[in-house]
């Protein structure tokens, strides 16, 4: 059975081998801090009763007062990918935004993501433009 739910403090020691699969170091003081700021989403997927994916986003609150979901990343561990879990937990990330007042939600994708491209555009995604550029800027050493 699938479940999809908010990251809550009594599910953060669950998403370890989540975070690590996404490149991320696992620490749980940073984790429960993000859990309780305001305007940061994270979201668990589980199947055959444990945690297979995992992502997390953040509210942007827009001058006209709307609010619009931006989702930085979406991760289904290997061994369950091409399964179909990928579609419904990110299903779930799309209903829970329209439920919960977002007027929208935007992600950026890379080219060779074809499987996640399809997802994205299964589910009605735009594609906003051929040639987007992003730019980041890394502050820590």
């Amino acid at each position: 059975m699938e479940s999809f739910e908010r990251l809550n403090q009594t599910n953060l020691h669950e998403i370890k081998k989540l975070m690590e699969n996404d490149g991320m170091p696992f620490d749980i003081d940073a984790l429960q801090e993000f859990a309780q700021t305001s305007g940061a989403y994270g979201f668990v997927y589980h199947a055959e009763s444990k945690p297979i994916g995992f992502a997390y986003g953040c509210r942007l609150s827009k001058p006209d007062g709307k609010k619009e979901m931006y989702l930085h990343s979406i991760d289904i561990l290997p061994e369950y990918q091409d399964k179909g879990h990928g579609s419904k937990f990110f299903k779930s990330i799309l209903d829970f935004s329209k439920e919960n007042g977002f007027c929208g939600m935007f992600l950026s994708s890379s080219q060779s993501l074809q499987n996640a491209r399809h997802i994205y555009e299964k589910f009605g995604g735009i594609r906003e433009c051929e040639d987007e550029i992003i730019f980041s800027y890394n502050f820590e050493d």
